[in-house]
């Protein structure tokens, strides 16, 4: 017989890239109908639902998945409940620590309703192995992407997540196309090089002329993901710095060449990125047009080197 106790749960909702393509539909109003309806026909008081929405079961490291446990430390909720065991997570050790371990620990009854996993019921012997299938679909799904993240690389497609300042991503194509606004300051970045300015005296030029920092740039144009950037949250459009200066007049991508796979995850699960041997990085001419000619952007890295005259000697008075 089942313990009597009255229960207050947590439902937890997760959903990432990594389920596209999935036979059933697990999205968030999916999973929060089911889990609702299963609260509400077994009288469980329901605290809240916690959403995780684009993160990948491999990774812990999620917001609301954070606070869940906070409210558990807190004693406001003693069960949790998922669709099924990959909602929880996809690394078979995380996601076996959770179920049989911290939960129990902290008092927890845990049920994953599709795999018929109730930790009140006692030991699942089939969850271990349904949470190492989860561990290598996630896994395979990894591996996909990166082998097709190097096949549009290959083909002179953009895989990056948002285009270099002067450029815009052209959803359809794929391809990089010139932002004429942002390119216009582009150009004079390379023109000021050329006349023997520095990064720091480049900065301070476009500060004079009041034109707005790349983030902040962007950041007018809709790109909220820019919001938490120096210039964005101080509202100092025209904040430049010598490192900004200095990585766009770095850039070959103003040439019209891509360069691609700079960094690789090695293991889907820690996420870290490590730098990709020059030799090994996919390059591609002409895979879109060009802002600064070839020639141009040859000279700037020779003087920028230090090969040549002195500053003084080659700018005059704008």
């Amino acid at each position: 017989m089942l313990e009597e106790r009255m229960y207050t749960a947590g439902l937890y909702l997760r959903l990432s890239k990594d389920d596209d393509g999935r036979n059933e539909s697990i999205s968030i109003g999916t999973q929060r109908d089911i889990l609702t309806d299963y609260c509400n026909a077994n009288g469980i008081a329901i605290h809240r639902a916690y959403i995780d929405d684009g993160y990948s079961g491999l990774n812990f490291d999620r917001p609301d998945f954070k606070e869940m446990l906070d409210d558990i430390d807190r004693g406001i909720i003693n069960m949790v409940i998922t669709k099924d065991l990959s909602r929880l997570g996809r690394d078979y050790i995380m996601t076996g620590y959770y179920s049989e371990i911290y939960f129990p620990s902290k008092g927890i009854r845990y049920i994953a309703l599709a795999d018929d996993v109730d930790t009140l019921k006692g030991h699942n012997a089939i969850a271990p192995f349904k949470n190492i299938l989860n561990d290598m679909y996630a896994q395979d799904i990894s591996k996909k992407v990166k082998n097709a993240k190097h096949q549009r690389a290959k083909q002179g497609l953009y895989i990056g997540s948002d285009a270099p300042y002067g450029y815009l991503r052209d959803p359809d194509a794929g391809k990089l196309v010139v932002d004429p606004e942002a390119a216009e300051t582009v150009r004079l970045i390379f023109s000021l090089s050329q006349l023997g300015y520095g990064g720091v005296a480049i900065a301070n030029e476009l500060k004079k002329r009041e034109i707005e920092t790349p983030s902040y740039y962007k950041f007018r144009n809709g790109k909220k993901r820019y919001a938490t950037f120096p210039s964005v949250i101080r509202n100092e459009p025209y904040s430049w710095g010598a490192a900004a200066i200095n990585h766009i007049l770095a850039n070959q991508v103003y040439t019209g060449t891509l360069i691609s796979i700079k960094t690789e995850v090695l293991n889907c699960k820690t996420k870290i990125r490590t730098q990709v041997p020059e030799e090994q990085r996919m390059i591609v001419s002409n895979a879109h047009e060009a802002i600064i000619p070839q020639k141009l952007f040859d000279e700037v890295a020779v003087l920028r080197s230090g090969i040549g005259c002195t500053a003084n000697a080659r700018r005059f008075n704008l």
